[in-house]
C-alpha cells in the first residue's frame, strides 16, 4: 500500500525532497493569489512547500495521509500537519488556493472524480488549484507505490466531467530530484465564480 511505503521511507523521502528548489512552480500559482491568502497544501510530504508559503506570508493548512510524514513535516514547518486523506477532506469554501504537488498521482481512476469534487468544494469561488502528475497515460505500480499518470489529453478529459473547474494552464517540467528522470505534467485550475 502506498501509505505504508511513505511511513517506511519517510526519512529518506524527506531528505530527497525537502531542499528541492520549486520557485519556478510557485510563481505561476502564487501570481493568482492575493498576499496573505489561505492555501491548502494537500499531500504536503516533507512540508517543503508549506514552509515556503508560510515564509512568504501566506496562511497554510497542510495535510498528509502518512503518519510519519505528518510528524516530519510538522517538525520542519513548526506548524501541525493534519493526518488526512484526500477522501477524508470535508472543507467547504475554505481556501483561496490549493497546492497538490506530486500527491494526486497516487489516487486511482475510480476515486479521482470524487477527490476532484472535494477540492472543488474546498476552494472559494475563483480559487486557484495547482496539481501535478507524472507524465504518462494510465495506472501502474512501481517499487511499492501506486501511480496514476496523466498527459494533457487525459487530464483534460477528466476535468471535463467537472464543469465548475476550468484548466487555465498546462505545462511540462523535468524531474528536479537528483538522478531522477521523466517529466511532470503541471496544471493550474480555477473554480468558477458562479459556484
Amino acid at each position: 500500500m502506498t501509505i505504508d511505503y511513505y511511513n517506511r521511507q519517510a526519512l529518506a523521502f524527506f531528505e530527497q525532497t525537502v531542499d528541492l528548489d520549486m520557485q519556478e512552480l510557485y510563481q505561476p500559482f502564487l501570481s493568482w493569489l492575493a498576499p496573505g491568502s489561505h492555501i491548502l497544501d494537500a499531500g504536503c510530504g516533507s512540508g517543503r512547500d508549506t514552509k515556503a508559503f508560510l515564509d512568504l506570508g501566506y496562511q497554510v493548512s497542510a495535510i498528509d495521509a502518512s503518519e510519519a510524514m505528518v510528524q516530519l513535516s510538522s517538525e520542519f514547518t513548526g506548524r501541525t500537519t493534519l493526518l488526512m486523506t484526500f477522501e477524508g477532506m470535508a472543507f467547504e469554501n475554505c481556501f483561496d488556493g490549493a497546492w497538490a504537488c506530486a500527491s494526486l498521482l497516487h489516487v486511482s481512476s475510480n476515486q479521482i472524480h470524487s477527490v476532484f469534487q472535494r477540492f472543488e468544494r474546498a476552494l472559494k469561488p475563483n480559487g486557484m488549484w495547482y496539481l501535478s502528475f507524472k507524465l504518462g497515460n494510465g495506472e501502474r505500480w512501481y517499487e511499492g507505490r501506486f501511480f496514476n499518470d496523466f498527459d494533457e489529453a487525459r487530464l483534460g478529459e477528466a476535468m471535463s466531467a467537472h464543469p465548475h473547474l476550468n484548466i487555465v494552464d498546462l505545462w511540462q517540467t523535468e524531474d528536479r530530484r537528483h538522478r531522477s528522470q521523466g517529466r511532470w505534467l503541471n496544471a493550474l485550475v480555477t473554480k468558477r465564480l458562479d459556484h
